[in-house]
């Protein structure tokens, strides 16, 4: 049996507030590769929900697009994932998170908003319910999302949820930080510029420093391992290819000559 309008709109409701939330925790997350851990947590905490549902989804013989709509906050979450990686390999990329992130990411919550409403339209009893409902929750969701960002709300959950270093995976810490070398991670004006700097700077100061005494026995090391033989022994003489052909040109010389004396 299908799912009632009253329900359906319920399982609307759920995946609009979701959306809303991992569009609020997702600026709130370190930056890939360090927070590979919160992030995997997350994307499997998104994947979860839409799998406990299934059954439900089944049962009532829920339209594939209502299924759909339930994967799309785990959809934002790779995408951050994936943007977060390219900004690490490529600092300039990081122009395209912070787009993302803008407004507690706000584009993306916005789009799936935006798919909810479309979705709402197939009912036509309950369409301009819905459409007030999900319009209003927008709205709200971008006030707080702009007063958020003014207050730097993503910043204070991310010191509040990760504050330390109990996340952090062991094997990333000792990732090379070559990709953000030479990067600017001064104080900057413009909120949404420092908010991706504050992050950057958590990402260099949770790396662990190297020691005098770490980096003098890595060259102890490599001088040990350096071997002392040249490459190749310098040549005394002149050397056999001129002897070489010296004696080649003898011997045909001899055969010539041979050949004259037979003839």
């Amino acid at each position: 049996m299908p799912f009632k309008h009253a329900t359906e709109t319920l399982l609307l409701c759920v995946v609009a507030l979701v959306t809303a939330l991992t569009g609020l925790l997702l600026p709130s997350l370190p930056l890939l590769p360090g927070g590979l851990l919160p992030w995997s947590v997350l994307v499997l905490v998104l994947c979860a929900y839409p799998l406990l549902l299934g059954p439900a989804f089944r049962a009532n013989r829920a339209p594939k697009t209502l299924r759909l709509l339930h994967w799309y906050p785990a959809l934002l979450a790779l995408i951050w994932g994936l943007l977060a990686l390219l900004a690490w390999f490529i600092p300039r990329a990081g122009m395209a998170l912070r787009a993302f992130e803008f407004g507690w990411s706000l584009p993306g919550v916005a789009v799936g908003i935006g798919l909810i409403c479309a979705y709402a339209f197939q009912v036509l009893r309950w369409w301009q319910r819905r459409a007030a409902l999900f319009s209003s929750l927008l709205t709200v969701f971008a006030i707080c999302a702009f007063l958020g960002n003014a207050a730097g709300v993503p910043d204070k959950l991310r010191a509040r949820l990760f504050s330390g270093h109990w996340w952090e995976l062991p094997i990333l810490a000792q990732l090379p930080s070559s990709s953000h070398d030479g990067a600017n991670l001064s104080t900057s004006p413009d909120p949404d510029e420092e908010a991706y700097r504050s992050q950057m700077r958590d990402v260099e100061s949770s790396r662990p420093p190297v020691s005098s005494s770490s980096a003098m026995s890595q060259q102890q090391v490599s001088i040990g391992q350096t071997s002392s033989k040249p490459s190749h022994l310098p040549g005394a003489g002149i050397g056999i290819e001129p002897l070489m052909i010296a004696m080649l040109a003898g011997y045909t010389t001899v055969l010539q000559r041979r050949r004259l004396c037979g003839n």
